[in-house]
Parts: C-alpha cells; structure tokens; sequence
C-alpha cells in the first residue's frame, strides 16, 4: 500500500513540477482500517482511523526514497499510537455538526486539509461474483471530492486486477497535467514510460 501512496505522491509532484510550483510539502491522510479482523463490514459507517503523512520534494526524487521515508513514518506512528488517536478523532468529529467540522479543520490546517485523498481498500466485494443476477465483470471505488483539494487517488483490488480510481473536482488538472499525472503513474508502477 505504501508502494501505491508513493507512486501517487510522485504522480502529484510531476503535475506541479510541470506547473513550475514548489509544494514545499504533501501532507496526505491515509485511512487505516480499524475493524477487527474477522469481522463483518458495516454497511452504513465506517470504522476508520488517519496516519497522516508529510512529504518533502527531495523525498520524490526516487520512488525507493519516498517508500523508506512513508514507512519511517507508518512506523512512528504506530508507535506513537496515532492510529488509535486517530480513531478517537474521527469518534469525536462524528457528532460534530458538518459546519463546525470543516471551520475547525480549515482553521487548524490554515484553509487545506490535506495536498490529495489517497486510499488503498485492498479487496473490493471479494465473493460477489454478480448483482441482481448480472455478471459483476469489474469495481471499484469512486469516492466523492471536495473541491480543495479537489484530487483524490484511490487503488483496489479485484479479481486479482490491480484498479486505480483518479476522481478531481473539475478544473484542478489541465489535460497536460493529466497525461504528464498518468506518466508519472504508470512509469512508477509498471516501470515503463509513455
């Protein structure tokens, strides 16, 4: 998973290098899940927690450096017990009213929550072969985007098929930025250029 978040790092970092934009930082949340292993999913609410992270241009540099540095990080925050810190967070931000949440959360951050969405949900309807007597030939997650940051990068699995979901508020990414995105992630991914 760690593997996919940096590709996805890198992918942004191409678009605002092409934009002539130092980000000086990615800060990117990553939901952890946190039900019991076993257990059955909820089909209304989520049992989620963040590890968020931070990244630094000169981590970008090569795919292998950003994925040390992400699990250096993932380490430490398991350590630090974030990801139960986490859940405790998102228990408490549940009950807040949806306005009082985003002022909070833009007043902290300084009006950005985060540089994209990033989310890797492993399996995705593992054993549900059809819907409602029709073949299901392929899913996949298509999560809805706030418009800041208005990008969000979402990887699954299905059927042994790697998927990859770019869902982008309209107008964030140019079409030049959306091939020189697509570049970046699939030399990354699959090793190979254009």
């Amino acid at each position: 998973m760690l593997f996919y978040l940096a590709a996805s790092v890198r992918a942004h970092h191409a678009v605002f290098r092409l934009r002539g934009i130092d980000p000086r930082s990615f800060v990117v949340p990553l939901p952890v899940n946190v039900r019991p292993k076993g257990a059955g999913g909820a089909v209304f609410g989520t049992r989620v927690s963040l590890l968020w992270f931070q990244v630094f241009p000169e981590h970008c540099a090569s795919l292998e450096t950003l994925v040390a540095e992400l699990k250096a990080q993932r380490l430490a925050a398991i350590k630090d017990g974030m990801v139960e810190a986490g859940s405790a967070a998102m228990d408490y931000a549940r009950w807040l009213p949806r306005f009082a949440y985003a002022r909070m959360a833009r007043r902290t951050f300084g009006g950005e929550l985060c540089s994209f969405f990033f989310a890797y949900t492993d399996q995705f309807l593992p054993g549900m072969d059809s819907f409602l007597g029709a073949p299901i030939r392929n899913a996949f997650h298509a999560p809805s985007v706030p418009p800041s940051p208005g990008s969000a990068a979402v990887f699954s699995l299905r059927g042994g098929r790697l998927n990859f979901s770019h869902v982008r508020q309209s107008g964030v990414f140019s079409g030049f930025e959306l091939v020189r995105f697509r570049e970046s992630l699939r030399h990354d991914l699959t090793g190979e250029h254009g």
